[in-house]
């Protein structure tokens, strides 16, 4: 009887410690592969959304985030492409800018945003997104000019009609030479007011 006992709680014990063991190799990699399966499944809208707020943080990592975002966005939801083009040539507009700011190289970011917001530019030529964009990539790649030609050019064609947008106002202050931090500071400070 008390053999009988104990090869049970042998081999209860042994199942424990085997259980123990595959939940800790197993758990780990099936709890990332469900997080992965649920971040595919997220909405695109939301990936949008999402990206946009990394791009804000203006942040390399948060760079790259936003980046990866838009990029899937182009890839998977065709109904988003264009939003998605706006987006991630803003984004590699802000990148250039932002490395020319620390002194370093541009690299190929204004080319990047230039061809994005170009092929935005077929899609919807007349929206008033493809415009910023535009103006983003041009002011990106004219970073190193203080007269910025396309891009003053293409900041008064978008100010003649959107003067209370907050992206044209922030690039009107860009192409003016005003510095970018005071600018934000002075659009939250003062909302409605024209830079």
């Amino acid at each position: 009887m008390w053999n009988n006992i104990a090869v049970r709680l042998f081999w209860l014990m042994l199942g424990a410690v085997l259980g123990a063991l595959l939940g800790v190799f197993l758990g780990e990699p099936v709890k990332e592969y469900r997080r992965e399966r649920m971040a595919q499944q997220k909405v695109p809208q939301q990936t949008l959304e999402e990206a946009a707020r990394y791009r804000a943080q203006f942040t390399d990592i948060d760079l790259n985030k936003a980046s990866e975002d838009y990029q899937s966005l182009i890839k998977k939801a065709a109904a988003l492409r264009t939003q998605a083009y706006w987006g991630l040539s803003k984004t590699y507009a802000d990148w250039a800018t932002i490395r020319y700011w620390r002194g370093l190289s541009r690299g190929d970011y204004p080319d990047r945003a230039v061809g994005l917001a170009l092929k935005a530019s077929a899609d919807a030529p007349t929206s008033v997104e493809t415009g910023i964009a535009l103006a983003y990539a041009y002011e990106s790649e004219e970073a190193e000019q203080p007269d910025k030609p396309a891009s003053r050019a293409k900041v008064r064609e978008l100010l003649a009609s959107h003067t209370s947008d907050h992206d044209v106002r922030y690039l009107d202050g860009l192409v003016k030479g005003q510095n970018p931090m005071l600018i934000n500071w002075s659009l939250e400070i003062y909302p409605m007011c024209a830079s």
